[in-house]
């Protein structure tokens, strides 16, 4: 299970989820991506197949060839900011990386 930190308490990601699909809560739309080499795949993965079969839409980019690396995470910001709705000052502007 996927979990993080925030202040003194641990939250376990999928824990949460469910709870929010049982409040029948209304998603935020969904971007995960992770380096199919990574520690953390396989909870990705499992994450993903939880919300596909509860009907909850999410993109998803697993990426061959990369662990839990700066250089993937480099790519997918670029890939993100490509993918998110944007409408600050900054969202049309050619990024130069």
């Amino acid at each position: 299970a996927v979990s993080v930190q925030r202040d003194d308490e641990q939250i376990n990601l999928s824990d949460h989820i469910q709870k929010m699909i049982d409040d029948k809560a209304i998603f935020p739309q969904l971007y995960i991506a992770c380096g199919k080499e990574d520690f953390i795949y396989q909870s990705n993965v499992d994450l993903v197949e939880k919300l596909k079969a509860n009907d909850i839409p999410v993109t998803v980019d697993f990426v061959d060839g990369y662990t839990h690396e700066w250089r993937f995470w480099d790519l997918e910001v670029e890939r993100f900011l490509d993918w998110i709705d944007r409408t600050d000052a900054y969202c049309n502007k050619k990024r130069n990386v």
